[in-house]
């Protein structure tokens, strides 16, 4: 290996579960090894077979090392934003030192005070987005370290999400072998992917079409100020095209891919194929248009509920319009459906890296560039400094019982804060 930095991200989404492994040198990004599993486990962002999911971490993160010749020990992890919240929070505390120098530790305990005013009980922090400082009334300080002051104050944006949906996530993580260095809301790591500085300044909606989940975060003024998920996405199209042409879900993923359009109005009915109809003694033929009609319905509901949800927090007429990422969106059409439904404009965004050149890994690629920023890096051990049985080794569940894993939340080991620099 190489003595680059190397760090790895973990995003478990409700359809697929990714592993990328990047190296980073002279402010690069090196994309090295990536690793894809189904999440057998997973149902609308929250985990329902434990066991299940353990195994698609395994499998993915094995594909991963693979590409690479390494054993992977520590990753971040993306946490969909379903059922999460953001509250704004405000902190204080004084400053104890003799010479009334502001430390690092004085700036995790206004943030810590700040949360503890803002979390309900059954909440667990995923991270806090710290908008701006107060040092004896003066505002506007973007990092206070080494400032003089006497009373120092915080407000932000804390993000917390149900307690068991964290717990569970991190519980198969742990059962997988694998340390996590940090949570990082789902829209946080793909606006690192999709987004530009002047995106985050002047009103973006950020819509990520997955799976089984379409994730939407809001941003304005450099900041999230808004975040949700509908129980939908390109899952749901391809059972709608299952029932509607009476086909398998395999047969019917492959021509939503090879031959499905967005909108419908600019499909062709000269483009034909054949399905093979479940109880039928010979394939048929269709063409395009019968497909992309399916297709339309299905993508025109989940843009009108994001829009729906838009319009009652009063944010779907930002002035820089939508940015569109996640898989589904490879469907060709996609933005047009997306500019008729929205009325707005829209635009496609994908990684812009080799290897990783596809939107279904906008979040997992931004988990990377979150972790270079405020995380460490990776101390990956090759596999021929190992026995033969050593990446199994790790594998195996480790012996921390739930409370130590709650123990360790407690103490903020998991989580990290987030100071951004306005």
């Amino acid at each position: 290996m190489s003595e680059n930095e190397i760090y790895v991200s973990l995003d478990i989404g409700t359809s697929t579960t990714k592993v990328i492994i990047a190296e980073h040198t002279d402010g690069k990004l090196n994309v090295i090894g990536v690793g894809r599993a189904p999440s057998e486990g997973i149902r609308r962002g929250t985990v329902v077979d434990i066991e299940k999911t353990v195994e698609a971490i395994k499998a993915a993160i094995r594909q991963a090392e693979d590409m690479v010749g390494v054993t992977i020990q520590r990753v971040v992890v993306s946490m969909l934003n379903f059922q999460t919240n953001l509250a704004r929070c405000h902190g204080m505390i004084a400053i104890k030192n003799e010479n009334n120098e502001i430390t690092a530790n004085d700036i995790q305990d206004v943030i810590e005070s700040a949360q503890a005013i803002a979390k309900p009980s059954d909440r667990e922090t995923i991270s806090f987005e710290s908008c701006v400082y107060k040092v004896d009334g003066v505002e506007g300080i973007s990092d206070p370290t080494g400032m003089f002051g006497v009373r120092l104050e915080v407000e932000g944006t804390l993000i917390t999400g149900s307690k068991s949906i964290v717990h569970n996530i991190l519980r198969c993580v742990e059962r997988a072998g694998l340390e996590v260095t940090g949570m990082v809301l789902q829209p946080l790591a793909a606006a690192e992917t999709c987004l530009t500085k002047d995106d985050r300044d002047f009103g973006t909606v950020l819509i990520d079409i997955g799976g089984g989940i379409t994730s939407v975060g809001v941003f304005d003024q450099g900041q999230l100020i808004d975040a949700f998920a509908i129980p939908v996405g390109g899952s749901q199209i391809t059972k709608d095209v299952s029932i509607g042409l009476n086909i398998s879900l395999r047969q019917a993923e492959q021509i939503k891919l090879e031959h499905g359009y967005a909108y419908a109005n600019d499909a062709s009915t000269a483009e034909t194929f054949e399905i093979d109809v479940i109880g039928g003694s010979k394939p048929i033929i269709i063409n395009q248009t019968d497909l992309s009609v399916i297709i339309e319905a299905r993508l025109e509901e989940i843009l009108m509920m994001v829009n729906d949800e838009l319009v009652r927090a009063g944010l779907n007429k930002l002035p820089n319009g939508y940015i569109l990422t996640g898989g589904t969106t490879v469907i060709p059409g996609m933005m047009e459906i997306a500019e008729q439904v929205l009325q707005a404009r829209v635009r496609i965004v994908y990684p812009d890296y080799i290897g990783v050149r596809h939107p279904s890994l906008s979040t997992a690629v931004g988990l990377i560039s979150y972790e270079i920023e405020h995380g460490e890096p990776n101390e990956l051990q090759e596999y021929e400094d190992q026995s033969v049985n050593a990446p199994q080794e790790r594998m195996k569940e480790p012996k921390a019982e739930e409370d130590k894993l709650v123990n360790k939340m407690k103490k903020n080991v998991w989580f990290i804060i987030r100071i951004t620099q306005n």
